[in-house]
């Protein structure tokens, strides 16, 4: 899977770098940069070239750091970027652990930092919830857990912490409610159908009502880390926010109908065989390793989530699709072809670019374009 930042390469990225520099006009001082999961080094290459060439004064007092929790990529992206010296630092570790946050931002917490996340969320983990409407009407929360050697899922209680609050949180609790409300007046006349049945020695197939969905467990980890590390934050967070519909045409009816991927948020669950060839499969419970898991970012409910983590210090939080950002800080005519295409503006459609800020009152890094960048 490419992303946007490589396959524009250098573009993207600079786009990135003519934000951060309208957003850093008039400020004094270092200036931070940390990114959450760098890839090969592609963004932090371009965005820190661009800086040295474009913005020197900008240049001589960027900071940037890069949080990887493969070991892998980080040494490519330290061997990559040896040409900016020691103006950057790759720190091994997990973007949900504060610590590792801490480590990669290197100032004291009210210090100001630009917050990087491309296409990250989408492969963030997430977990699965239920919420079932007994017999009885009464409301019950249920996660999801695999169990044994056949990857079994199998539901419980919801009783962990972060789930409950992701939940809470996204807006989804609200969004499974109205969805159990739909979904019991639509199935009103089965209801007395399966009910008459019952009566007269026939079983009920509609003893449980239930709505599933996913929820941004880890995405809800990593902004509270971005909160006790970095307080003083400007969020940019680039990804996709649809994915094609999976190609599940060589199921059998019952795994179709069986599939734990029948839920709000369900991820794209995709592998490649050995001759080459795409498959995508009706469940996330596959042998771990073969295949890759992907969630389109529900945008909406970040902004909910981002606000209600942030609390008071949030002074920003807004998203746009990714074509209303380049157009304001990208170049356009490098990336327009002879026929006026822009590939730039008119490939990867499916994305949306979040951007956030959090701070101590008197502090607002949300600034007017000034003209020269636009």
């Amino acid at each position: 899977w490419l992303t946007p930042v490589e396959i524009f390469c250098p573009w993207y990225s600079q786009a990135i770098g003519a934000w951060i520099a309208q957003q850093a006009h008039g400020h004094s001082g270092r200036l931070r940069v940390v990114e959450i999961g760098g890839g090969t080094g592609t963004n932090a290459l371009c965005l820190l070239d661009w800086a040295r060439s474009n913005a020197p004064s900008l240049y001589e007092r960027m900071s940037y750091s890069i949080v990887e929790v493969s070991e892998p990529l980080a040494d490519l992206q330290a061997r990559r970027l040896t040409a900016h010296g020691d103006r950057v630092r790759v720190v091994y570790g997990d973007a949900t652990d504060a610590a590792a946050l801490a480590e990669a931002h290197g100032g004291s917490p009210e210090d100001h930092a630009f917050v990087l996340a491309l296409e990250v969320c989408d492969n963030m983990p997430h977990d699965k919830v239920v919420l079932r409407l007994s017999p009885e009407g009464e409301e019950e929360l249920l996660e999801a857990v695999v169990v044994g050697p056949e990857n079994e899922e199998q539901l419980r209680p919801a009783e962990d912490e972060l789930v409950l609050d992701a939940v809470e949180s996204s807006g989804l609790l609200q969004v499974l409610r109205k969805d159990l409300r739909d979904r019991q007046k639509q199935d009103l006349f089965s209801q007395l159908a399966n009910k008459l049945g019952a009566v007269f020695g026939g079983r009920s197939s509609c003893d449980v009502e239930t709505t599933a969905a996913f929820v941004p467990t880890t995405a809800l980890a990593f902004l509270r880390a971005v909160r006790t590390a970095i307080p003083n934050h400007t969020l940019f967070l680039a990804d996709f926010d649809d994915f094609p519909p999976a190609d599940l045409s060589w199921c059998t009816p019952e795994q179709l109908r069986e599939s734990p991927l029948r839920a709000r948020n369900a991820p794209l669950v995709s592998s490649r065989d050995v001759h080459g060839e795409n498959r995508d499969h009706p469940t996330y419970a596959v042998e771990h390793g073969t295949a890759d898991i992907m969630w389109a970012v529900d945008f909406p409910a970040y902004v909910y989530m981002y606000k209600k983590t942030m609390g008071s210090a949030a002074r920003t939080c807004r998203f746009d699709q990714s074509r209303a950002f380049l157009e304001q800080y990208a170049n356009m005519t490098a990336t327009r072809t002879l026929s006026g295409y822009n590939p730039l503006l008119e490939d990867f459609t499916n994305t949306s670019i979040l951007r956030a800020s959090s701070s101590p009152p008197a502090t607002n890094t949300e600034r007017e374009v000034p003209s020269a960048l636009r």
